[in-house]
């Protein structure tokens, strides 16, 4: 049940600003005292401090609103590598709270890691702002314009800070975690003042990891690379949708107990694949819509030429 936002706002309000110099006050001691002797430790005291005073927002999201969070990966980067390793972060930008999203999945992956070196993730929403339809036509407008993909459900990457953060951090940052944001269209999108009063919801993440090394050298291979990504993630985000639609007709039904319910089944698979191989190539540049461009009325040209 919805909670009035004034009840937690101010409380939590008065935590987060008092809290705040606190941890302000503590982090100017230690530049003064700790950094000139001990970088590193400066460093790691820092990062508690900061990692506190954020965490209120956190339990927030965790407990407060208990926002569910579904992450999809590989095993071998959720068990092996996810939160032990340094990572560059692609995300699309979904809702007002995507970065606390990750900084959720962040934390939960500290939390293992007392006696490991302390990892640190560098996150990038590449669109440049948060998704509206508005922006998505006027996105779909200037791909037609120019000849490209036409995005359904992300928006065209700006792609300049992700070259400059490939070139300056690639000798150090192992791979790059590329982050696919959704919300269910049964699910309130989150956003902070939800958070407050308490509403749930749930976010999905697909997470695909890349190795640094294979990305191009040159700043155009660099910009293309994140340009191809955010074109799969069309085909990521339908693939989600119907792997969950097929995943709830499953388990509604008894198909699959007899010889005719699994031809039903295997002509469902089969008119997925059909929609799935159409929507891959409606993405192709060579595909899409041309502009429509006003036609020229000659009374009008006339007029004007006199």
């Amino acid at each position: 049940m919805a909670i009035p936002a004034a009840i937690i706002i101010l409380p939590v309000g008065i935590l987060f600003i008092i809290s705040g110099l606190i941890v302000n006050l503590t982090q100017a001691l230690l530049f003064v005292l700790v950094r000139p002797l001990a970088k590193n430790w400066y460093r790691r005291l820092n990062k508690l401090l900061a990692e506190s005073l954020w965490l209120e927002l956190i339990w927030l999201f965790d407990w407060w609103a208990c926002i569910k969070v579904e992450l999809y990966t590989d095993s071998e980067t959720y068990n092996q590598l996810m939160g032990k390793e340094n990572a560059l972060l692609i995300c699309n930008h979904r809702s007002d709270i995507d970065w606390l999203v990750g900084w959720v999945l962040a934390q939960k992956s500290l939390q293992r890691l007392e006696d490991f070196p302390m990892p640190f993730w560098l996150a990038l929403f590449v669109e440049g702002t948060r998704f509206t339809e508005s922006k998505l036509l006027a996105a779909q407008e200037f791909a037609t314009s120019k000849g490209l993909p036409i995005p359904r459900n992300v928006l065209i990457p700006r792609t300049k800070g992700f070259v400059s953060a490939v070139t300056n951090t690639r000798s150090f940052i192992p791979a790059i975690y590329d982050c696919t944001f959704s919300v269910p269209k049964n699910q309130p999108s989150p956003t902070l003042l939800k958070m407050f009063r308490g509403i749930s919801s749930s976010v999905k993440i697909e997470i695909k990891r890349h190795k640094m090394e294979e990305l191009p050298e040159t700043d155009e291979g660099i910009a293309q690379w994140c340009k191809d990504t955010f074109v799969a993630k069309v085909v990521i985000s339908w693939s989600c949708l119907l792997v969950s639609i097929i995943a709830k007709f499953i388990q509604w039904s008894s198909l699959l107990s007899s010889w005719k319910g699994i031809f039903v089944s295997a002509i469902f698979l089969i008119l997925v694949t059909i929609v799935m191989e159409i929507l891959i190539l409606s993405s192709e540049a060579e595909k899409s819509t041309p502009m429509k461009l006003p036609t020229k009325d000659p009374m009008k040209e006339n007029l004007l030429q006199r």
